[in-house]
């Protein structure tokens, strides 16, 4: 079995040449002292922000890149080289299989199309520099789903495994679909992956609000669907990892503040969409997020599974 930790680029190295670790070291040997193997995803893009020190940043947009700068410019390069450098060897010490950099890197990417080519020469960079240090360490990006996209071709090409998220959810109006689905979608990613092994960084999916879903979902459909999903995961040798997302749900304050955090208050979205946008993400948890963290349906589905794999 195995755990998932997020980092990201501007908070291990907050100045430049200087570096935050505690945190990371601290959860790496939770992991590890329990038995986990431990995937890890660095930030560097986040879906559409950018998780870099503020100094390539615009300083007028924190999300564009500094005028005139490109993700393969010697420096960005150097910088993250030097980062690499102090974490790689602690990451193998603690037990990490993957290094996965960045998060659904061609949304950012769709919209920022002049880094696509600059992109890749960074993860190339990258890439060299963990081989230098330790050939173990297996190393990529986490990529959005889409079926015939060239970026996402380079991106599977990069990486030494293919890295996907997965919500059986409906991109543009974010209802739910039914479980009768998820095998099918979880091979096609499988289909995309051109041969190489599959990693599910994010897998969930959500219940609804209750008593009255406004997504399409209920208590036995995320019931259905994860288990749908984990006989997916059994019967497939392809498919080597899979974090569940999420334990528990998260509480009002993060999902009260989703829809600015997203920016979708700034732009044509429709109401109704942005509430099932935020119902599709509050609502993920196999836990209710109440005093006692009362168990929904999906939970003995995932406990069940964790026994199967023992």
């Amino acid at each position: 079995m195995g755990g998932d930790l997020r980092l990201s680029w501007n908070e291990l190295e907050p100045l430049p040449g200087s570096y935050d670790l505690g945190d990371m070291i601290e959860a790496l040997e939770d992991f590890n002292s329990s038995g986990f193997s431990t995937y890890v995803n660095l930030g560097t893009i986040d879906i559409g922000f950018l998780e870099i020190p503020e100094e390539f940043e615009n300083p007028e947009n924190g999300n564009e890149l500094a005028p005139g700068l490109n993700f393969n410019d010697p420096e960005i390069i150097s910088r993250f080289r030097a980062l690499l450098e102090e974490i790689v060897p602690i990451m193998v010490d603690k037990g990490v299989f993957y290094l996965s950099i960045g998060n659904e890197v061609n949304a950012w990417l769709e919209n920022n199309p002049d880094q696509v080519d600059p992109y890749i020469d960074f993860l190339k960079s990258a890439k060299a520099t963990v081989r230098s240090i330790d050939e173990r360490l297996a190393v990529g990006t986490t990529q959005i789903f889409a079926q015939e996209d060239e970026v996402v071709d380079r991106l599977i090409e990069v990486s030494d495994a293919v890295v996907f998220n997965y919500y059986p959810v409906d991109a543009n109006t974010f209802f739910v679909k039914s479980p009768s689905v998820v095998e099918s979608e979880i091979n096609n990613y499988v289909d995309r992956a051109a041969g190489k092994l599959v990693l599910f960084q994010e897998m969930g999916c959500p219940s609804g609000y209750l008593p009255d879903p406004t997504n399409n979902s209920s208590l036995e459909i995320q019931r259905m669907c994860l288990k749908n999903a984990f006989n997916t995961f059994f019967g497939n040798p392809d498919l080597r990892f899979v974090s569940v997302f999420n334990f528990v749900d998260f509480d009002d304050a993060f999902c009260d503040s989703l829809i600015s955090d997203f920016g979708l208050d700034g732009l044509e979205f429709p109401q109704d969409v942005a509430e099932r946008f935020v119902e599709w993400n509050c609502t993920l948890g196999l836990r209710f997020n109440d005093d006692v963290l009362t168990e929904k349906p999906a939970w003995e589905v995932f406990i069940g599974s964790l026994e199967k794999l023992n």
